[in-house]
């Protein structure tokens, strides 16, 4: 049965955001649009099917953020494999469809407690996101990109979710294509991000080319099966999807789980591997089958699916017939090969094992953004308290009954984690000796620690021993060094700063037994560490930043690669480091960078053309001095920062913090400040850092009227400063792209893109360490944000 609820409204496109924004790249622009003229949308939601089928799966065959799983019948086939009611919600204008998205909830377990308990919330949708019928304008697909979210978010609260998330599909030529840094889902505070990682082939080089990218090893093996088994298409047999069903069930005993029931994998046969929509490749041995390789396509992509062998399969059989869907993948037209989802963890030996499978044909790592939103998070804060009384209590029993920790993230001492993985490091040093120690308010040895920091490609200015002080955030505690030595040498090290936790929700300033941090900075290595040393090195500083923070009480550690650092910079990693261990949730934010290499008046090009403008009339009516030309500069930029602390009602950082910053960063060695000055008076105010070949901005200031350029001068002779003495690379620091909630940071994130920089990924990882205490906090926070909403209500005096 299908219900239908149509809404209409009307929408003024030239209020609209710019064409820079979310939506993405128009393939087209329809000539007879007037864009000035209100746009009438509608919006339908159905259950179970589509209003219109033929319409859907048009928009589907449209759109670049579409693939198969996209398509109606694809979606009900899934959601009756796995017992769910998708709800389709379409975005019309008059009877032409120009965009959708499909909502489906699943049941949400406490599995820390009776693990067939069932809660009331659920979670949707978890498989697919909005898609945009391409051939619109850039303001027509971004507005109705933001019908699609809200309505996204009114079908969720309807339907009492407790959470939406919503993902890119990584199979779409948008996020194949496009290879979006930024996450588009976000566009207020109430997103928090999120992101996966997956194998990608590129098939338009010739076979000969394709081949020579997989790993010699797999060539080998690819070859020995060949010459051994006989490779078959499933729809030339006519057991294919029994045989399909036997292999999978394979798997699916040797790992204990059902990946796939018979009735899903049946499904998949209709629907995909019988079709023009997918193949299965089985490995014959002796005309009985080893191996199968299920491949699924839509336009030029085709994905990796399904996986399944017999215990007994020769080695080799397994890529031969991984192989054989990519040949056959490539003999249909795709242009890209989705290798699927990459987990490289390693304490979950077999999903790595797969993921360095995928990796030796050649491909390369791409990432998917999503996003989620919370709607109850009280009611969520509750479940999350109760799942980890119950996981603990747990972890109790089996202690209590010899069995030991049944907690599979528990970490070891430092002690105990060196000596376990010191055995393989290197056949030419013999048992080296690790020790792990940290210190306070500084370390054991400042210029052997400052020395280590120089050569780490690792590091940037705030792990300077003298410096790191400086850049602490408002009431934290005093900093803990902690420091990696081999055979007493030191070779690594991290900054601690602790942030007190505090219920914001009850009292301002009521604190809590429980820490969080470090925030801001890094652990890191020295660079001339052996290679076969980085690997075991980097594990025993993993393990001592927990084993401090656990030591030191915090609730969570988080930590950040240094968005300044050449590694970052130069090795463009997409693959967050922090995730090849298991326990920890990947963290990700975005940098503004400008490649000095090119020469200034290139730079200047790539300056918008408004800028550029700002620029010289602000050049023909100010004079720019440096900080320590300008007489009486120190107090000069304490008076304009703190015109902006007036203006945004919040102190950032403390008045002595930033006379400090003056006497220790803008002194030409490690940065400098540049002044905007009219009639001899400053009104704005740059600061920049320097480290080694990178050049960042740290602080700005102007006076409550500043005339447009102003700023931009001052940011520009920093760049040019930053040029002349010698750097490669300058941070216009931190992007915000939330557009509500938070409308000054989008505007200097703007302000910054204004420059020409390129977006770089800065990666991070969180690990919790008391989740029950950490739950019971979010629960009587929430609790008490939810209390003052409830008190502004009935007493609309109350404060």
């Amino acid at each position: 049965m299908t219900s239908f609820d149509a809404r209409s409204m009307k929408i003024d496109a030239s209020a609209a955001a710019s064409a820079d924004g979310t939506a993405g790249k128009p393939s087209a622009k329809p000539a007879d649009r007037n864009e000035s003229s209100p746009i009438e949308l509608r919006l339908t939601r159905s259950s179970g099917k589509p209003s219109s089928v033929d319409k859907w799966d048009q928009a589907v065959a449209r759109s670049r953020d579409a693939w198969l799983y996209h398509r109606s019948n694809i979606v009900e086939f899934l959601a009756t494999s796995h017992g769910q009611s998708p709800i389709f919600v379409e975005c019309y204008r008059s009877d032409e469809m120009l965009g959708g998205a499909i909502l489906t909830s699943t049941q949400q377990g406490w599995h820390g407690l009776p693990a067939r308990r069932q809660m009331r919330g659920v979670a949707g949708s978890m498989w697919v996101s909005p898609l945009v019928v391409d051939g619109l304008d850039a303001k027509t697909s971004e507005i109705v990109f933001e019908r699609l979210l809200d309505e996204c978010i009114a079908v969720a609260k309807s339907k009492h979710c407790d959470e939406l998330a919503l993902n890119d599909c990584n199979q779409s030529l948008r996020c194949i294509e496009d290879r979006p840094q930024v996450n588009r889902y976000v566009v207020s505070t109430d997103w928090k991000h999120s992101a996966s990682y997956f194998w990608l082939l590129d098939l338009r080089p010739d076979a000969d080319a394709l081949w020579k990218n997989v790993a010699a090893s797999q060539r080998t093996q690819i070859k020995n099966a060949r010459a051994k088994l006989q490779v078959v298409c499933g729809t030339e047999l006519q057991s294919g999807r029994e045989m399909l069903i036997e292999l999978m069930g394979h798997v699916h005993r040797r790992e204990g789980i059902s990946l796939a029931d018979a009735n899903e994998l049946s499904g998949y046969w209709k629907q995909i591997y019988s079709t023009e929509f997918g193949r299965a490749f089985f490995c014959m041995d002796d005309g009985k089958p080893c191996t199968v390789a299920g491949v699924a396509r839509l336009g030029k992509v085709a994905s990796y699916v399904h996986a399944g062998r017999t215990d007994d399969a020769m080695n080799g059989a397994a890529a031969l017939s991984l192989w054989s869907g990519i040949e056959w993948a490539k003999s249909v037209g795709c242009e890209w090969f989705d290798l699927n989802s990459m987990i490289p963890e390693r304490d979950r030996h077999r999903i790595r094992a797969v993921s360095q499978f995928k990796k030796r044909f050649g491909g390369e790592v791409i990432v998917a953004n999503g996003a989620s939103m919370d709607f109850a998070r009280a009611t969520k804060s509750t479940c999350t308290f109760i799942d980890a009384w119950g996981a603990e209590a747990k972890n109790k029993l089996c202690a209590l009954a010899g069995k030991g920790n049944a907690d599979p993230d528990a970490v070891e001492s430092v002690d105990d984690a060196a000596t376990a993985s010191a055995v393989h490091v290197s056949e030419k040093v013999a048992e080296p000796k690790w020790e792990v120690a940290w210190r306070s308010p500084g370390p054991t040895s400042p210029d052997e620690w400052d020395a280590v920091v120089e050569s780490s490609r690792e590091t940037w200015l705030y792990h300077l021993s003298r410096l790191a002080p400086l850049f602490l955030p408002p009431g934290a505690d005093p900093l803990t060094f902690l420091e990696l030595r081999l055979d007493g040498t030191l070779v690594g090290g991290a900054i601690f700063d602790i942030l007190r936790y505090r219920w914001h929700g009850l009292h301002d300033q009521k604190y809590l037994r429980g820490q969080i941090g470090p925030q801001t900075v890094s652990p890191f290595l020295a660079s001339n560490l052996n290679e076969k040393l980085v690997e075991a090195a980097w594990d025993r500083l993993l393990d001592g930043c927990m084993a401090a923070a656990r030591d030191m009480g915090c609730l969570d550690l988080t930590l950040w690669d240094a968005g300044q650092s050449p590694r970052t910079l130069e090795d463009r990693e997409i693959v967050n480091r922090y995730r090849s261990m298991s326990g920890w949730s990947p963290l990700l934010t975005h940098h503004y960078f400008l490649d000095l290499s090119q020469d200034i008046e290139a730079l200047f090009k790539n300056v918008q053309s408004r800028r550029r403008t700002y620029i010289r009339r602000a050049r023909e009516q100010f004079q720019v001095v440096k900080g320590r030309e300008f007489p009486g500069g120190r107090e000069a930029h304490i008076e304009l920062m703190e015109a902006v602390y007036r203006r945004e009602g919040k102190v950032v950082v403390a008045r002595d913090r930033l006379l400090q910053i003056w006497d220790a960063v803008y002194n030409g060695e490690y940065g400098e400040a540049f002044f905007c000055l009219e009639d001899g008076k400053p009104i704005t105010f740059t600061g920049i850092s320097r480290f080694r070949n990178v050049a960042s901005y740290l602080h700005g200031g102007r006076v409550d009227e500043t005339q447009h350029g102003a700023h931009a001068l001052g940011f520009w002779s920093g760049v040019e400063w930053a040029k002349a003495a010698g750097c490669r690379w300058f941070d216009c620091n931190a992007a915000t792209f939330e557009k509500r909630g938070r409308e000054r940071m989008r505007h200097i994130s703007e302000f910054k893109r204004g420059f020409g920089g390129s977006l770089i990924q800065v990666h991070g990882a969180k690990r919790a360490f008391r989740p029950l205490a950490r739950a019971s906090y979010e629960f009587v926070d929430a609790w008490g944000v939810q209390c003052k909403k409830w008190l502004g209500k009935l007493n609309p005096f109350h404060r």
